[in-house]
């Protein structure tokens, strides 16, 4: 009992000062990608929830009230609608196991006004116990009103790591933000994680933030956290990136090429794309082609100078990324050749010489 008391005071503690430790690191917003959702490859969940048989036995609950120490309470929430929606008026936080650190979590949230102004979605959390020393956890924040500095409206997501501070053992950084004035009401929300630690996390299936972190590489638990009034629905996660809005990456980025004139020009380009890469293209094709495997050649003979490429190259769901690289062509280098006259007038002398020698040695006989 003791063991549960302790973890039910770290998670409300960490979870409403989440804002407090926010407040003195306010940035400015960052706009969205603006880029659509069109790529979904739905694999197994791992786990999810619709909540709509009432069934609530899987989660836990808590709460809190008041000022630091908190006091402890049970978390009201309830699925009498097919979601789970929080009706303490404290903060109530409910939550479940989970391991999935990369892959996909799916879900609705219906975004309320409530005195706070906001709600936590900690899609990932590595811990939250007392030995922990704070919250460890990846999150996502619906900001509804004055938090901080700002009354904008907007989506946060960010990294919640411990430290050794006191009252509040844990430091909060946000990685991405995202402006939104229509943010109440049902929202869908789809975070995948890449195997290189990079995020995407989509809102009503238009990417929004990007971030690359891999600090966190385990998950123990999901949490929820608001006071009265929303609620989430609709969970899937599985442990595999099942959608994509995100361009291909050059692997590497093309670089600056030199090559002398007469020689011909091939260079092999590599990029990368979670839905799979579709085609490149080049805009001097009076000059140069490319294959459908991204090698460039020259399309007929260059002459002395430089060539300015710009290269493109788009996935299957034509999301386009673009790389400018130059080719110069210069002067065929001359390679210094011996002195082939010193050779032959040193044999020469050598040779009269030699004959010097002989007659001078035969008059002394």
């Amino acid at each position: 009992m003791k063991n549960k008391k302790l973890k039910l005071i770290a998670v409300i503690s960490a979870m409403a000062i989440m804002g407090l430790a926010v407040m003195a690191v306010e940035t400015p917003l960052t706009p969205a990608f603006n880029t659509q959702l069109e790529y979904y490859n739905p694999a197994t969940a791992v786990w999810s929830y619709d909540f709509d048989d009432g069934n609530l036995s899987d989660w836990a609950f808590y709460g809190n009230q008041g000022t630091m120490p908190y006091t402890e309470e049970v978390g009201n929430f309830s699925a009498e609608d097919g979601a789970l929606r929080a009706t303490g008026d404290y903060f109530n936080i409910a939550t479940v196991n989970s391991s999935v650190a990369y892959g996909t979590w799916m879900f609705d949230v219906d975004i309320v006004e409530t005195s706070i102004h906001e709600i936590v979605i900690s899609f990932l959390t590595v811990s939250w116990s007392i030995e922990a020393n704070g919250l460890e956890c990846y999150f996502l924040q619906a900001i509804t009103g004055l938090y901080g500095t700002s009354a904008q409206p907007r989506l946060q997501v960010g990294r919640v790591i411990p430290t050794s501070d006191s009252p509040a053992p844990r430091s909060v950084t946000r990685v991405g933000r995202y402006p939104y004035d229509d943010l109440l009401g049902w929202k869908n929300f789809i975070i995948t994680r890449e195997s290189n630690g990079q995020f995407y996390i989509y809102m009503n299936e238009t990417l929004i933030i990007g971030f690359k972190d891999s600090m966190y590489t385990t998950c123990n638990e999901f949490l929820f956290g608001a006071k009265a009034g929303p609620a989430i629905d609709n969970i899937v996660v599985s442990d595999t990136v099942d959608f994509d809005a995100a361009p291909p990456e050059f692997d590497p980025k093309p670089t600056d090429k030199v090559i002398e004139l007469g020689q011909d020009f091939r260079y092999d380009l590599n990029a990368t794309d979670f839905s799979g890469l579709g085609t490149w293209a080049l805009n001097d094709t009076s000059n140069f082609a490319i294959d459908s495997n991204g090698v460039i050649t020259n399309a007929t003979a260059l002459t002395l100078g430089s060539y300015g490429l710009n290269v493109s190259v788009s996935d299957s769901l034509g999301f386009t990324n673009a790389s400018v690289f130059s080719v110069t062509v210069q002067s065929v280098q001359s390679t210094a050749q011996p002195d082939l006259t010193l050779f032959a007038v040193a044999g020469v002398s050598s040779i009269l010489i030699i004959a010097l020698v002989v007659v001078f040695m035969k008059k002394r006989r």
